[in-house]
Parts: C-alpha cells; sequence; structure tokens
C-alpha cells in the first residue's frame, strides 16, 4: 500500500536468530518420516474464544494424519494422539527454521505471518479477530493460503484443506516468492531500522521527509477548493446552456406565432 517519504518498512524486525530446539521438540520433529505442522494462535488468543467442539473437531483431524502435530494450545486435553504434542509454550520461530516443517496453521496475526513468510512456511489460515480477518483474505487472494472459519470448521474439511496446501506446488511456491521479497534487501530489518533512526538524528529530524500533507487543513488535504471550484465552474456552464436554450426556445416560438398570425 502507498506509504509517505518519512515512513520506511521494516518488516520482520521482530524476527531474531534461530535458537537450537529443546530436545524433547527436535527428537519430535526429527522422528516424524512425513514431516511436522505446527499449529499456533499466537499469545492472544486462547480456548475460550472458540465454539464447544473445536477441540474435537481438530483432533479428529490430526488424527488422521501421517503428518507429526505440534499444537500451542493454553490448556491439556484428554485424548492425545500419538502424533500430535500439545504444549502451552512453543518457540515459534525456531520451529519454523526446521527442515521436517511442512505447513503452520496460523490466526494469521501480522508477526506471525511474516515469521511464515520469513521462513518460506506455507500457511492454513484460521483468523479469529481484529487484523487476522484482513491478513487471511490477502494472502488468500494472493494464492499463499486458504482460509477457514474456526467457528465453523469440519474435521473433513480441515483434513481436505491441510492435503491441498500440502500436495498443491502452488502455495510453496508462492510463499517462497514472497519471502525472496521480504529479505531480498540491501539491509536486514533491524540494520534498516537502525540507519534511518541515526539518519533521523543527523539530520535533526529529518525536516525533508517531512509530508506537506500534515501542514495542510482538512479542506485542502480532501481537495475540496478543487471540487468546490470544479462544481462552480460547472454550474456556470449548466446555466449559460440553460440560458441559451431558452432564449433560443422564446425566440422560435416568437418566430412561428408571428408566422401563424401573418
Amino acid at each position: 500500500r502507498p506509504v509517505l517519504p518519512g515512513v520506511v518498512e521494516i518488516a520482520g524486525l521482530h524476527i531474531p536468530e534461530p535458537k537450537p530446539l529443546p530436545k524433547d521438540l527436535k527428537d519430535f520433529m526429527d522422528g516424524a518420516e512425513h514431516g511436522v505442522i505446527l499449529m499456533s494462535f499466537g499469545s492472544n488468543v486462547g480456548s475460550s474464544w472458540f465454539v464447544e467442539g473445536f477441540e474435537n473437531t481438530i483432533l479428529s483431524a490430526f488424527r488422521q494424519l501421517p503428518q507429526r502435530v505440534l499444537w500451542k494450545w493454553d490448556r491439556d486435553l484428554p485424548n492425545i494422539p500419538p502424533n500430535v504434542k500439545l504444549s502451552q509454550w512453543l518457540p515459534q520461530n525456531d520451529i519454523l527454521v526446521h527442515p521436517k516443517i511442512r505447513l503452520f496453521i496460523t490466526h494469521c496475526g501480522i508477526l506471525s505471518t511474516q515469521e511464515a513468510i520469513y521462513r518460506r512456511v506455507p500457511i492454513l489460515a484460521l483468523p479469529v479477530f481484529c487484523d487476522q480477518m484482513d491478513n487471511a483474505v490477502s494472502l488468500a487472494r494472493q494464492n499463499l493460503t486458504i482460509r477457514l472459519d474456526p467457528q465453523s470448521i469440519t474435521t473433513d474439511q480441515l483434513l481436505d484443506t491441510i492435503q491441498e496446501i500440502l500436495s498443491n506446488p502452488v502455495y510453496k511456491r508462492n510463499i517462497e516468492r514472497m519471502g525472496d521479497l521480504m529479505t531480498d534487501m540491501p539491509l536486514t530489518s533491524r540494520q534498516q531500522a537502525v540507519f534511518w533512526s541515526e539518519y533521523a538524528i543527523r539530520h535533526q529530524g529529518a525536516a525533508h521527509l517531512h509530508s506537506a500533507a500534515a501542514d495542510m487543513s482538512w479542506t485542502q488535504l480532501l481537495l475540496l477548493d478543487v471540487v468546490a471550484t470544479g462544481l462552480l465552474i460547472f454550474l456556470v456552464v449548466l446555466w449559460l446552456v440553460k440560458y441559451l436554450f431558452l432564449s433560443v426556445l422564446r425566440r422560435f416560438i416568437f418566430f412561428i406565432s408571428k408566422f401563424k398570425v401573418d
């Protein structure tokens, strides 16, 4: 989207260098013959956000998968399938760089979305609220994900969608292309943040990048003065056309009346 000259995009600033996984997670992922799926709804979305039966729907789907699943969830659940590992906290960034990761099922929060793109991991979107909806729609529009409604999702729907994303190379190809666009920069996000912060200090706030729009009145910013002038000209021209038309019409009627009298 368009931004002003004084705005510098530094997406991915929060993404650190990956760290070694804890032994239990490393062993779980290393031993996954068919790969690993990560499911996480971030730190703000917990079990209370979902309808009753959501957990059973998800577990029923995971139970039928050949892949292993890491699921970040805020409470323990009974009857966990052997291919599923539940945890109240997971090192998401470190998991996404593991060579066995195949899919990230996420709420599409902006930070999680950036991490998935940065690490080039295909996404399955289950947005819950706020910006997550717009993020999911934007990703789906670019063929980077398939969006499902977590409040009405079914086991078959989830299974079919997972299979579609994993088997259709377009999603992996598109996420890799997007990741390349995000990372193919002369400076990293952190280096850009440092450079532009120091740049603003060196140039006393970088007033030359200050947008003139900030100093305009709202009528000028919305071009209401230009619109009003254009509207006035249009109305004057319209009045002149009407005046000329009526003048010609009156002369024509007068001529016809005089002709009949004669």
